[in-house]
This record gives C-alpha cells, structure tokens and sequence, in this order.
C-alpha cells in the first residue's frame, strides 16, 4: 500500500521565501505543499479547510504570529503540527511558539538539510529545536535551578535537560546508564513537579 504524501502549509509574507522553501521540501517526493498564506487569519482558515500534516509558520506573521497560529490550532484540537520560523536568529519566539504548543522552531536562514531534518523529526511526533534554541533553554533550566522554582532532583535535571537537547528517551537512557523504563519513571516525577503532562510542556515551563 502506497503511503499518502505528508501536506504541508506555508505560512510567510515573504514570497520569496515561501517559494525558496517549496522548492526545497518539494524535492522531497513523499511531500506535497497544499498551500501558502502571507498572514496568519488566512493560514487558520487553510489549516481549518485543509488540515495539512504541517505548518510552517514565520515567528512575525501579521494577523496571528507563529506562535498564536500553533496555540490557535492546539485549543481547535487540529492534528496539524505547527513549526515557527524567526528571521534574525532570535530565540525568544522560537520559544515562545513552543510554549504554546508549536511542535518545532528553525531559522528561516537554516539550510536545506536542516529543514528536511525538521520536516522528518516533527512526522514523527518529535519536538524539533534548533541548536541555538537548545543553548537558550538549557541556560534557562540552569538559571530555574538557582532560583526558588519547583525543586527537581539531579537525576531529573539531567533528564530535563537532555529532554531541551533534543534526546529520545531511547537515548536518554543510553547517556545516562540506566532503562528506558527507568527514564519513564523520571519523566512522570518530573512532569508531576512541572505540573505537565508531556516533553515539549516541560521543556516549555522550565
């Protein structure tokens, strides 16, 4: 049986850009672009009327930012998977769309590769963070373990932080010696600290 391919929307008032990055993921035969918006109220309306695999929406976009687009489409209860874009290389949207539920973040100067690791890692039901953003939130986790914030253990720490490094639990397992059922137990502890209930909230609150 033949797969269906995976649809994805842009979402951009850079023209050039939206066409630079069709081009790239069209390459990619298992991938159909279905649509294209230049503001954020007419990329809901495709999401609502197409309901693409993935969004790929620019951090600024006018009428509903990137990150307002993904908590849009979190509260509609949409499968879509929406990915913010910066321009400038500011993490600070970046982060703000994954804390409203945006399933990835990437510079808009990212290269080709990058953006296919992106479009595969979120297909599989991954949280996609770009280097620069990973740093960000590392230092963030530091900075929350030197104030009075819900204490974790180090053991969860670590978790936490190879979670805002992008780590699978498979790996995570790995680099810390110990079972992935052992890892799962970590994260239920540590969610219940955080007051969340999955990875990418947790690496949000944190």
């Amino acid at each position: 049986m033949v797969a269906s391919p995976l649809t994805v929307l842009i979402a951009d008032r850079d023209p050039a850009h939206r066409s630079a990055v069709a081009e790239v993921l069209g390459a990619r035969g298992a991938l159909t672009i279905v649509g294209e918006a230049d503001d954020g109220q007419s990329a809901l309306s495709l999401i609502h009327e197409l309901v693409p695999a993935i969004v790929l929406a620019e951090a600024d976009l006018p009428g509903l930012s990137g990150a307002e687009l993904a908590r849009a489409v979190e509260r509609a209860e949409l499968s879509t998977r929406v990915v913010v874009m910066v321009a400038n290389g500011a993490v600070e949207p970046l982060a703000r769309g994954i804390a409203l539920g945006a399933q990835g973040a990437i510079s808009k100067a990212a290269g080709a590769d990058e953006l296919r690791a992106l479009i595969a890692a979120v297909d599989r039901g991954e949280t996609y963070l770009p280097r620069e953003l990973q740093g960000f939130l590392v230092q963030r986790l530091r900075d929350q373990w030197r104030e009075d914030r819900p204490q974790l253990s180090t053991r969860q720490y670590e978790v936490l932080t190879l979670i805002a490094e992008g780590f699978t639990a498979q790996q995570i397992a790995g680099a810390l010696g110990v079972s992935r059922a052992t890892v799962k137990t970590h994260l239920e502890h540590l969610y219940d600290n955080l007051g969340v209930t999955e990875r990418a909230a947790a690496v949000a609150v944190a």
